[in-house]
């Protein structure tokens, strides 16, 4: 059986100083119905859109509200599929959109390739990698978490438990969590993140003859003086 002790020392994920703000989500009441964005941000992205493509984004997409104020089918299938996504994952996809200079709107799949490509969050994977390793690393936690994402899911599993896994109950040990936070956000790095323990202080063996006679000569101090 493969164990989670295999992953530690494979991974490479360099340390993050991103801001993890969560994304706005709202989830319907029925618990099997599908997480979708917020109105009021899928609002500011037909806007955005709309500033970037003009009437082309409206003629591929319409508006993004019916005559009674409903979400029309495709804003309501582009909240569907970019729920999940962080702030920081969008302003990239908006960021690549621009530099890209695409003469006509993306599809939802090529806005999600624009958001994913490059966007600094491990994914699930690389988590459980970075969570195996955070053990035999030393220095601060942002040295042994690399991304406050793995530290908020480390807060959050019982470590010894994963550290003692296989590498398949590993992942069902973490991926909850992980996609919990992936589409509800993260913690930012506490204010201590960058520091690093302090180094315990030295301390001089006890000399036990030395403590013996010590303590014999105060016995025979005491019984001198009831003497």
């Amino acid at each position: 059986m493969d164990h989670i002790s295999n992953l530690v020392s494979r991974e490479n994920y360099q340390p993050s100083s991103l801001s993890s703000r969560p994304l706005d989500v709202t989830r319907t009441p029925n618990a099997d119905a599908t997480r979708r964005l917020s109105d009021r941000l899928i609002n500011r992205i037909w806007e955005k859109m709309s500033a970037i493509y003009g009437h082309r984004w409206v003629s591929a997409y319409g508006v993004h509200v019916d005559e009674s104020g409903q979400l029309s089918g495709a804003a309501e299938t582009w909240s569907q599929g970019l729920a999940g996504l962080s702030r920081e994952q969008l302003q990239h996809g908006f960021d690549a959109l621009l530099k890209a200079r695409l003469e006509w709107p993306p599809t939802l799949p090529e806005f999600l390739d624009l958001c994913s490509a490059g966007a600094d969050v491990p994914d699930l994977a690389a988590a459980v990698r970075m969570l195996a390793n955070a053990a035999s690393r030393e220095g601060s936690l942002v040295d042994r978490y690399r991304h406050p994402l793995v530290l908020a899911v480390a807060r959050e599993v019982d470590m010894h438990a994963l550290r003692t896994a296989s590498t398949d109950r590993a992942f069902r040990i973490v991926g909850p969590v992980y996609k919990r936070m992936v589409a509800d956000g993260w913690p930012e790095w506490p204010e201590h993140a960058h520091e690093r323990p302090k180094a315990l202080a030295y301390q001089r063996p006890v000399n036990l003859d030395a403590a013996r006679a010590g303590i014999a000569g105060m016995r025979s101090a005491l019984g001198g003086a009831l003497a």
